[in-house]
């Protein structure tokens, strides 16, 4: 077994195979993939003074060439060096926002209570803790368990044993975020 919609072909049907697939790729498309896109293209607008629409066409081509010509093993070794980069960039981040608001009891003290908390209140209207409950587990669990490029990266494991470390490895690595994103989000 190589993919989810495979997976569901032999365990129930081929015709939920096909429902599934047809749900992800338009899942995928109008999310992840326009998205990426036009981030890309605006990144290489900004950078090297492309329009959108070439900066997204050039990421297509060149994303489609190393994943051709480097299969699984190619898009690994990309995805390492992405990792590398990103935690590297948001701890340097991290770092900064530290140095500019004092340390973290300082960066703390000017932020607003009811912003420090995690857990809203159910009437909130930007992000009520109901929302962390009733949403936030059925997002990470079709991410976690049935996205095709977290399935896929643990099925091409050497082993059993591979793809569990890889999957707790990559659970201590979302722990990161809080500190890479939120706490310089509340220093800006």
């Amino acid at each position: 077994v190589f993919t989810m919609p495979e997976f569901l072909e032999r365990r129930y049907a081929p015709g939920l195979r096909t429902y599934y697939a047809s749900l992800l790729l338009a899942l995928y498309v109008l999310t992840k993939i326009s998205v990426a896109l036009y981030a890309g293209g605006v990144v290489l607008q900004q950078t090297v003074g492309w329009d959108i629409w070439s900066g997204a066409g050039t990421l297509v081509v060149a994303t489609g060439l190393y994943v051709s010509l480097g299969g699984m093993t190619a898009v690994v070794y990309t995805e390492v060096l992405q990792s590398v980069v990103l935690i590297a960039g948001g701890l340097a981040l991290l770092w900064r926002v530290l140095q500019e608001t004092g340390g973290l009891e300082n960066l703390l003290a000017s932020v607003p209570p009811s912003n420090a908390h995690l857990f809203q209140p159910a009437d909130h209207k930007q992000y009520p803790w109901t929302g962390v409950f009733l949403g936030l587990p059925f997002t990470s669990v079709w991410y976690w368990c049935t996205d095709q490029s977290i399935v896929q990266r643990t099925l091409s494991a050497k082993s059993l044993t591979h793809a569990r470390r890889g999957a707790i490895a990559a659970g201590f690595l979302k722990l990161l975020p809080p500190l890479m994103m939120v706490l310089p989000g509340m220093g800006s």
